[in-house]
C-alpha cells in the first residue's frame, strides 16, 4: 500500500443472524488528507467543473465490491443550501482516459463548515488491474464558471498522486482539461469514498475472531 494512500479498513464485527449463513463485511476508507488540518485552505470552485478522487480497489475478500458512500467537508460565503451532482467514474490510468458511469443528484447540502454525505450503494467487479481506478467526482451546481458552491476545502499536506482530480466538464463533451492537485503542489481534498465487501461465509456460529482468520 503506498505511503500516500491514507487508506483504513476495518472489518466489521457484524454477523447476520441467519440459520446455517454467517455475512463478514469489510470496508475500505479512501482518505487521502490530514484531518487534523480542517478547516483546511479553499479550493475556488466552478459549475463547469468537478472535483473528486480515485482509488484503487485492493482487497481480495470478494469479486464484487460496493461504493457506499461518499463524503466530502465544505465551508460556504453564506448559510444557504447549495445543489450538487455526483459523479461515478473509471479511468484508464496509462491513457488518462476517464468515463462516466453514473451521474446522480441534483442534491442539496445541509449545513456549511461540515461533513456532507451522499450514499450511493453502487456494486462493481473488481478489475485487480493497476491500469484501471474509480472514482468519485462532485459537480457544485450554484453559481457559475468562476465562482461555484459547494466548496471542497483542502489540507495542506503533499497531494497524493493521481488521486485529487480536477477537470472541466460538461455532457456534451465530456472530460478535459484534466489536472490534479499534485500538478499545481496543491494538498488532498477533504473527501472520503467509502467501499464495502460484503462476503457470505458458510459457518453455524462464529465470531470476530472467526471473521479475521477469513482474511
Amino acid at each position: 500500500m503506498s505511503k500516500w494512500q491514507k487508506v483504513m479498513t476495518h472489518l466489521a464485527a457484524a454477523l447476520f443472524a441467519f440459520p446455517g449463513l454467517g455475512s463478514a463485511v469489510v470496508y475500505q476508507h479512501f482518505a487521502y488528507y490530514d484531518e487534523s488540518e480542517l478547516p483546511g485552505g479553499a479550493m475556488p470552485m466552478s459549475s463547469s467543473s468537478v472535483y473528486g478522487v480515485f482509488f484503487y480497489p485492493t482487497l481480495d475478500v470478494s469479486p464484487i465490491f460496493t461504493i457506499e458512500r461518499m463524503r466530502f467537508w465544505h465551508l460556504e460565503s453564506n448559510d444557504e443550501s447549495d445543489p450538487y451532482r455526483v459523479l461515478l467514474v473509471v479511468r484508464n490510468t496509462a491513457a488518462e482516459h476517464i468515463f462516466e458511469i453514473e451521474t446522480s443528484g441534483v442534491y442539496m447540502t445541509n449545513c456549511t463548515g461540515c461533513w456532507e454525505e451522499v450514499l450511493i450503494e453502487r456494486s462493481f467487479w473488481d478489475s485487480s488491474s493497476e491500469s484501471w481506478s474509480f472514482g468519485v467526482l462532485m459537480q457544485p451546481q450554484d453559481g457559475n464558471a468562476v465562482g461555484s458552491e459547494p466548496i471542497i476545502r483542502m489540507d495542506q499536506s503533499p497531494p497524493a498522486p493521481l488521486h485529487n482530480l480536477y477537470a472541466g466538464y460538461n455532457e456534451w463533451s465530456g472530460f478535459y482539461n484534466i489536472s490534479y492537485t499534485e500538478d499545481w503542489n496543491r494538498g488532498n481534498y477533504f473527501m472520503e469514498i467509502i467501499v464495502r465487501y460484503d462476503e457470505p461465509t458458510a459457518v453455524l456460529s462464529t465470531n470476530l475472531s472467526t471473521v479475521k482468520a477469513l482474511y
